[in-house]
């Protein structure tokens, strides 16, 4: 039997309470030794139910007493990078929620320290790991579409009051950082950037805010990317879908058309004209959401393997930042008008 890593979360709201915590609990190499937040109705509430006696509102006092391994950082965004630079800093490894950070200089800091220190840290890009989007990489890595031309992705819900009530940092610039922009945005720029293996050299983008009057940040956002080969994508991030979640991708290549969650009866397949025409449709598990909770998070079983060594880490803090600074670009251009260039001057 293999070593349990012992570790902490930060941070016990609704995604924590939905999906890491229970995954957490129940993972046979992980032991939970304790939790941190500053908000009594999530500590009671996750106390009760798993039974936790270790508890602390000071994420430097349980990382600096308790004796572990690892870190779980699932707070507001803007509390990412403080909690991860400490952590890492005294030699535990970190896995953080997306976005890793709200500027290019936290992020960067947080890869340095990481590097220093030589410790694991992990972004959770999870639609990486998605079965779906697993099988779209093995079917964009065997080469059969040929060269990506162009790319089509939209990630849309309600918003974050619908799934986490009591989660009004959404809303709150100074927290948040960004609205949908980071909050799905940064999820859909990673997957391009793995499924096509292409990086982002311009941005341009536009933000609106349509329905969240109380809110400091954007609900509504369209990004254009030009890429390294010259090909050009289009990514729309929202809070204002109502009816079921809109949550895509299309990569039209040189010989067909890859379709990724488009039609609900056909979640995965190809239409090729070269060498030969023909449509081919996967079989695949259906995508879930948030609202629906308790499935299993693959992107923390990579990171367990990698601390012990079974695995590479597949979203490294270099590759976060990537995606991150995909966002921050956009938002500039949102800002300025202007089509910003990669990588960004921070």
């Amino acid at each position: 039997m293999s070593k349990k890593i012992k570790a902490g979360i930060v941070g016990v709201g609704k995604i924590a309470q939905t999906l890491y915590l229970p995954n957490l609990i129940n993972h046979p190499d992980i032991k939970l030794k304790a939790i941190c937040d500053i908000d009594d109705v999530n500590i009671d509430h996750v106390t009760k139910l798993y039974k936790i006696n270790k508890v602390y509102r000071d994420y430097k006092e349980m990382i600096d007493k308790e004796d572990l391994d690892a870190v779980f950082v699932c707070t507001p965004n803007y509390l990412h990078a403080p909690i991860t630079i400490y952590a890492a800093s005294k030699g535990l490894h970190v896995m953080v929620e997306k976005p890793m950070a709200i500027t290019m200089k936290e992020a960067k800091e947080m890869v340095k320290t990481a590097k220093k220190n030589k410790v694991i840290l992990m972004v959770d890009q999870s639609q990486r790991f998605v079965p779906l989007h697993q099988k779209a990489k093995e079917i964009m890595d065997s080469g059969i579409l040929g060269k990506v031309l162009s790319v089509r992705t939209t990630f849309g819900h309600a918003g974050p009051e619908n799934w986490s009530p009591r989660g009004k940092w959404f809303f709150e610039k100074e927290k948040a950082g960004f609205g949908p922009l980071a909050d799905l945005g940064v999820h859909k720029v990673d997957l391009v950037r793995y499924l096509t293996g292409l990086e982002v050299t311009e941005v341009a983008a536009f933000t609106s805010r349509l329905e969240k009057d109380w809110a400091t940040v954007e609900d509504n956002a369209a990004i254009i990317l030009k890429f390294n080969n010259e090909a050009l994508g289009v990514v729309t991030a929202n809070w204002i879908t109502h009816g079921d979640e809109s949550n895509d991708v299309i990569l039209y290549c040189e010989n067909g058309v890859l379709k990724i969650n488009v039609e609900k009866n056909r979640r995965l397949f190809v239409e090729l004209v070269k060498p030969v025409v023909s449509t081919l449709e996967i079989e695949v598990p259906p995508m879930v959401t948030n609202a629906q909770g308790g499935w299993k998070i693959p992107s923390i079983d990579n990171f367990i393997d990698a601390i012990l060594g079974r695995a590479e880490c597949l979203v490294p803090g270099e590759e976060g930042m990537k995606s991150l600074e995909i966002i921050l670009a956009a938002n500039i251009s949102a800002e300025t008008g202007k089509i910003v260039k990669l990588p960004l001057n921070e």
